[in-house]
């Protein structure tokens, strides 16, 4: 059962390197002195297409392909 309240649309993908290992980005945005490491991505607004996200979260963290 899903809690009330307001909720977003969110997307997040998992970034391979050719040795397998994954880009994690960290941050302590939540609480001070607590560093976090998680998945790149965020919020998705109402129209956004979602294929386009890893191409648009290029910008942001660097340059890659998607096949």
């Amino acid at each position: 059962m899903i809690p009330e309240g307001d909720y977003r649309t969110s997307a997040r993908i998992l970034v391979l390197a050719p040795d397998d290992t994954v880009l994690h980005v960290g941050g302590n945005r939540c609480r001070e002195g607590v560093e976090r490491w998680f998945t790149p991505g965020g919020g998705v607004e109402d129209g956004e297409d979602l294929a386009a996200e890893p191409v648009d979260l290029g910008g942001s963290y660097g340059p890659w392909f998607v096949a």
